[in-house]
């Protein structure tokens, strides 16, 4: 008889009504392992709050749940402990010998007190880790105490799963342990949805598209600099944009002061299929960053056999290539000269090769038989 891993997922962070996208990272993660496995996922978060303190227990089906505790409390080390006393909830709301197998789902802070998470769960844990903090040390001093307790997350013998090998490499900078091993698996993709489909028909002219979540680490005014120098030379150059976030009024009044609204159009935040949509009919990706641990939006782009025209940082070198984008420096200039010779020599890629080697690569099912691999061989020293 065959017998189904069962793995429970306990994350800090997951979509919630209110947040849909939230982490979406996340959730194909467990759409590539659902195949394989049994598993269900606890959502487990302290939440700013004006009251007090409020206890939430939320079943969201499909084997999906939710602790929150409302709190009003800032310190950070406050927030950590009673992270902690969620855990020790969960904990005895489960029985034991629920799971082959727990997968946490980005250390911090859920890991902060790694031996006690471990007392709590049993030895049978796994860390797949998603976060760019790693790469600013989580902006702590170097040497300070702060910095040596989160480098304890890593220092119990937890495997590790990092989206990317940038990733992986900030990790081992992070905890000073250059052996550490770290296992890549990357992102996973829908490709029922992102893929690429000859019938689309596309719009005259050059029609570039930008996707994100606009925080501080983007970088979308390099492109709209580039877009504004070119449009003598090519008038009807257009740039659609999706998503919000604090960079947004920047990028409205960028727009504004220089009267590009008929060239660059804000979209708003939208959801996964009009993301598709919109990329499926784009003559390429444009991803101005300052640094990236993965970046879903060019594997999504990637696999609907749009090329991608992205910063040469972090992770994104992992996927951008000659043969399916370019890399470009971070300045205006590089940028426009980029545009501009795309513009002017457009190149011969072939969309139906880029979708299907991102595909073979990202899809569902790729993903997730690599991360089979990782829990069968976590969980399999404990497997009674």
């Amino acid at each position: 008889m065959t017998i189904v891993l069962r793995i429970l997922h306990i994350t800090n962070w997951f979509a919630e009504p209110q947040a849909p996208h939230r982490t979406p990272f996340i959730t194909e993660h467990l759409e590539a392992l659902s195949p394989y496995v049994s598993q269900q996922l606890w959502h487990v978060e302290v939440q700013e709050s004006d009251q007090p303190c409020h206890l939430q227990m939320v079943d969201r089906g499909a084997g999906r749940h939710a602790l929150l505790l409302q709190s009003s409390v800032r310190s950070w080390q406050l927030r950590e402990l009673l992270t902690l006393l969620l855990l020790l909830i969960l904990r005895f709301r489960l029985r034991r010998g629920d799971w082959d197998l727990v997968v946490v789902h980005i250390a911090y802070p859920l890991l902060r007190f790694p031996r006690l998470v471990r007392a709590l769960f049993g030895r049978r844990l796994l860390l797949i880790e998603h976060w760019s903090a790693y790469h600013t040390i989580f902006q702590l001093s170097p040497g300070s105490r702060s910095l040596q307790r989160l480098q304890g997350m890593l220092a119990t013998g937890i495997p590790v799963v990092a989206v990317s090998q940038a990733l992986a490499n900030d990790i081992r900078r992070f905890a000073v342990r250059p052996d550490l091993s770290v296992t890549v698996v990357p992102n996973a993709v829908d490709t029922s949805l992102f893929r690429h489909d000859p019938q689309v028909s596309l719009p005259e002219g050059a029609h570039f598209l930008m996707v994100a979540s606009w925080a501080s680490v983007k970088r979308p005014l390099l492109v709209f600099e580039a877009i504004r120098s070119l449009l003598a030379e090519h008038p009807t150059i257009r740039l659609r944009v999706i998503g919000g976030g604090e960079q947004l009024p920047a990028m409205e009044s960028f727009i504004r002061t220089h009267q590009l609204e008929v060239a660059i159009q804000l979209l708003g935040p939208q959801p996964k299929p009009r993301i598709a949509a919109e990329l499926q009919r784009a003559t390429a990706l444009l991803h101005p960053s300052d640094y990236e641990t993965f970046s879903v939006v060019c594997a999504e782009a990637l696999c609907c056999g749009v090329p991608v025209l992205a910063s040469a940082v972090g992770a994104l070198p992992e996927l951008i290539e000659p043969a399916n984008g370019w890399l470009v420096e971070n300045s205006p200039e590089a940028w426009t000269a980029a545009l501009r010779e795309l513009l002017d020599h457009p190149p011969s890629w072939d969309h139906n090769a880029i979708a299907h080697q991102a595909g073979a690569r990202l899809s569902r099912e790729a993903v997730g038989r690599q991360l089979l691999a990782v829990v069968e061989q976590s969980a399999r020293p404990f497997r009674r």
